[in-house]
């Protein structure tokens, strides 16, 4: 059974994420100004992580905007053993090419939507980044995240709509 503490952090931060989903569904209803026709993907108050095309903590991340016109991107997280391995290979990882003599070698893709129920998160927040650096870490596998619009600024099958046309290019490109 959980203690006090603990149960009293539970309801404070239901409390607190239902003041945040009120107050952006209040500020969604009395902007008057257009909004942008792709909605939003992540939040002010969420802190970021930078992508990093080097290899720190053996893994490195690129972000890729998939179209101008939506918000729609993708973070690609590569773990170092594709760059270090003993297998010969040409492959180009997109912005990742090793250089001539090295060795490299294809690694499995694992698609990764973050959480938050689709009000909150993005795929380039400090928490999903750690998350994503360390699976593709340690199952050694090539992580694409999926940054979608999300509510209550986009109405219910945008979300959707987003992730879909990321797996499917990531599919198509795999």
């Amino acid at each position: 059974m959980p203690n006090l503490v603990v149960k009293l952090y539970s309801v404070f931060f239901k409390y607190r994420q239902k003041h945040l989903l009120q107050t952006l569904s209040q500020s969604c209803l009395t902007d008057q100004k257009p909004s942008s026709s792709f909605g939003v993907s992540s939040r002010p108050h969420e802190s970021i992580a930078a992508s990093n095309p080097s290899f720190t903590d053996g893994v490195a991340t690129k972000d890729i905007h998939v179209d101008p016109f939506s918000s729609l991107s993708l973070r690609i997280f590569l773990p170092d053993t594709a760059v270090t391995s003993p297998l010969p290979s040409t492959h180009d990882y997109g912005g990742y090419l090793p250089p001539p003599g090295k060795f490299h070698r294809k690694l499995p893709v694992m698609l990764q939507f973050h959480g938050g129920g689709f009000v909150s998160g993005s795929n380039e927040s400090a928490g999903n980044d750690a998350f994503c650096r360390r699976i593709a870490k340690l199952c050694d596998v090539i992580v694409v995240a999926v940054g979608y619009r999300l509510a209550p600024e986009t109405k219910y099958p945008g979300a959707f709509e987003d992730g879909t046309q990321g797996s499917e290019l990531v599919s198509k490109t795999v």
